[in-house]
């Protein structure tokens, strides 16, 4: 047995074995940093368009629901791929986790081609319907055009880390995320400005520098795929479409992805209701949601770590640490939570500041932020909670908690108040608050009685 081999056995075992609150802390770190220089990178996207102009930054807003839905087909089949794997690795059945592993592969490929088709197709459609028309329109449609030609490599990134969670490498992705907003960093500003000499492309130099980064993060995530013993330099022939494969990747991965992509339709919806406030309404939000983002990050790194534990350790039916993995888990989520809403109540003012020079717009945001604050722990249990359920090979809760928070609940609540109570913007953020801490405390209440039955005898 080579050295390689015996090394990585012994970072498998330790997910079962190690102590609780050191794996996690292990595995969310390096997250959270990767997810902090992702936000980061979209910070810079922001401040790009915002320098151009308030219609741009107005436009990269707008067409946030669309692009998070690409987003979320990739991390849900992701998800859903990691959960396959480590719940192999955890029952030591490593011939269904390295099959898992290149079908994920070919799996993306597929994905990252139709998700091209369909995005261009659709594209024009959602805009005009969200409000856009005119040079708006014709801007944020460049923009996003553009993303849906690369698209592949986006998909490819998010398939290629989900082998890499699945084993416990959550650093690999770190550093390509790192190295990302680096990359975009130099690339957005140098496109968009024209910079050395090159042509000026506004919005649509961002989206050049999106595509460009992301194909070299694939390509540095597929080498690192390749140094794990879950991908050999064998036959093109293993990655051949396999149809039981696909159907446990599309079982546990589209739920997932339908699951998140609830969070692109509910920014459809509150984005529709949101234009009819007007332009600068619709930018100060757009701004804010990436501030909010921001502060979250730390538990988003949390639920990584969940979801690789969680599934490894119910591979192994240890069920006594799926348990303790959970209480640590929700612990650490309400720490960070309090800090998030200390940040947002006392700095984002001078957050929003950054991004634009408008106060109109910063005031807008201001006020969607000043309620955000409170969301947080509910955000925090959320994440925590729909992780234990995918890492327990139990994927539609979260979708049908998604559909409630997202879809039931958003549509007929925001049209009563806009249409027939003539609420003002600030009344609006009040009821996503509600909304938000309806779905956690159901989640919550839910999560303790299916442990409860999981874990019966343990």
């Amino acid at each position: 047995m080579c050295i390689l081999t015996l090394v990585t056995n012994l970072h498998y075992s330790r997910l079962t074995t190690d102590p609780i609150p050191k794996l996690l802390l292990t595995l969310a770190i390096p997250s959270s940093i990767g997810f902090f220089f992702n936000t980061m990178y979209n910070v810079v996207d922001m401040l790009v368009a915002g320098y151009l102009s308030t219609q741009a930054l107005a436009s990269l807003s707008i067409s946030f629901p669309i692009f998070f839905t690409l987003i979320a087909i990739g991390m849900g089949v992701g998800t859903g791929a990691t959960t396959l794997i480590a719940n192999a690795l955890g029952k030591n059945d490593e011939a269904a986790a390295k099959r898992y592993a290149k079908q994920t592969i070919s799996f993306g490929v597929l994905l990252g081609i139709t998700i091209s088709i369909l995005g261009t197709l659709v594209t024009p459609s959602f805009l005009t319907l969200l409000g856009a028309e005119g040079a708006y329109l014709a801007t944020a449609s460049n923009y996003l055009f553009t993303i849906f030609c690369g698209s592949i490599f986006i998909t490819m990134t998010f398939m290629f880390n989900a082998i890499l969670n699945a084993v416990g490498d959550t650093k690999s992705y770190r550093n390509v995320l790192i190295a990302s907003f680096f990359i975009n960093s130099l690339l957005s500003p140098t496109l968009a400005f024209g910079w050395f000499g090159l042509p000026t492309l506004s919005i649509l130099g961002i989206a050049l520098a999106t595509i460009v980064s992301n194909a070299l993060s694939a390509l540095y995530l597929w080498h690192k795929v390749r140094g794990t013993r879950l991908i050999k330099q064998e036959s093109w022939g293993k990655y051949v479409p396999d149809v039981k494969s696909y159907l446990d990747i599309a079982g546990q991965g589209f739920p997932v992805s339908l699951s998140m992509m609830t969070i692109s339709i509910g920014a459809f919806i509150i984005m529709y209701f949101v234009s009819s406030f007007g332009e600068i309404t619709v930018a100060g939000y757009g701004v804010a949601l990436r501030v909010e983002q921001m502060v979250l990050i730390p538990g988003i790194g949390i639920t990584v770590a969940v979801l690789t534990l969680i599934s490894q350790n119910n591979g192994a039916e240890k069920y006594d640490r799926v348990r303790e993995i959970i209480r640590v888990a929700i612990r650490y989520s309400l720490y960070l939570s309090t800090l998030a809403a200390v940040f947002i109540l006392f700095f984002s003012k001078y957050v929003m500041g950054i991004f634009t020079d408008d106060q109109a717009v910063i005031n807008s945001g201001v006020g969607y932020l000043s309620v955000a604050a409170f969301i947080t722990w509910a955000y925090g249990l959320l994440f925590v909670t729909n992780s234990v359920f995918r890492g327990l090979k139990r994927p539609l809760f979260p979708l049908l908690i998604g559909i409630l928070r997202q879809v039931i609940l958003p549509f007929p609540l925001l049209w009563f108040a806009i249409t027939v109570l003539n609420f003002d913007i600030l009344e609006v953020w009040w009821i996503i608050f509600a909304i938000v801490w309806i779905a956690a405390i159901i989640a919550m209440i839910y999560v303790r009685n299916v442990v409860n039955k999981v874990c019966v005898g343990c």
